[in-house]
């Protein structure tokens, strides 16, 4: 699957660019702080590409596609992460993304429908930076992720 990029534009359900293949992507390249989203569910990447609109965004489905970008040298400033996905779930997403070096200290924050004590626990145990329950408020959502990934365009 084709990485899915929005950089600085709300983007619709279905909205596909594929990266080039000899482009280094990431904070080394982009003039905006780079997300790393990953949801199983395209309208609340579309959503999450709406109000992070000062971000550029590397949106996935599953935490495999995660790892074989980054694996191929995918970079980025932060990364959001859905914990109830199909195959690899976010907890494990995130302890991988923690054991794998060049995203050890990666910021994430964590999405889920699932917003009861012990799910934040097995989050922080995972090395989540920060964890919002679905459906989040826009607003808590922003403040967040710019406490996780500052960014200068954001004023």
């Amino acid at each position: 699957m084709p990485v899915r990029t929005w950089s600085g534009m709300a983007a619709c359900a279905g909205d596909t660019i594929t990266a080039p293949q000899d482009a280094t992507i990431g904070a080394a390249t982009s003039p905006q702080p780079s997300l790393i989203i990953v949801d199983d569910e395209e309208h609340v990447i579309a959503l999450l590409s709406a109000i992070l609109e000062d971000y550029s965004l590397h949106a996935f489905e599953t935490g495999d596609e995660v790892i074989a970008a980054v694996e191929d040298g995918l970079r980025a400033d932060g990364a959001l992460v859905d914990v109830m996905m199909p195959g690899m779930d976010g907890f494990a997403l995130t302890a991988w993304l923690r054991a794998y070096a060049p995203t050890a200290e990666l910021p994430v924050l964590m999405l889920t429908a699932l917003g009861e004590e012990v799910q934040r626990d097995r989050a922080s145990a995972a090395g989540a930076d920060a964890f919002l329950a679905k459906p989040f408020d826009t607003a808590e959502l922003r403040r967040v992720v710019a406490e996780l990934v500052p960014n200068p365009a954001s004023g």
